[in-house]
């Protein structure tokens, strides 16, 4: 499978990100269960920080659901 890599910058909306995030934990409630789905969600973690580095931009339950999901992540990790 060939990936699409663009050859200049893109930009990324917080919104949208945060929409595939949940749409992805909908679509893969045991994903923490799985290194491949743990290696995603850890991608698009990293990405969110990046994009959004300032939790202000984020309202408190998208904040409290990235910072569940982190957990998550982490302690799935461990």
């Amino acid at each position: 499978m060939r990936k699409h890599r663009p050859e200049t910058p893109t930009t990324t909306d917080t919104s949208d990100l945060l929409n595939e995030i949940a749409k992805f934990v909908d679509e893969n409630p045991n994903w923490n269960e799985d290194t491949g789905m743990m290696a995603k969600m850890a991608i698009a973690l990293g990405v969110l920080k990046i994009s959004c580095p300032d939790p202000a931009c984020c309202t408190d339950d998208e904040y409290q659901f990235v910072m569940h999901l982190c957990k998550t992540l982490n302690e799935s990790m461990a």
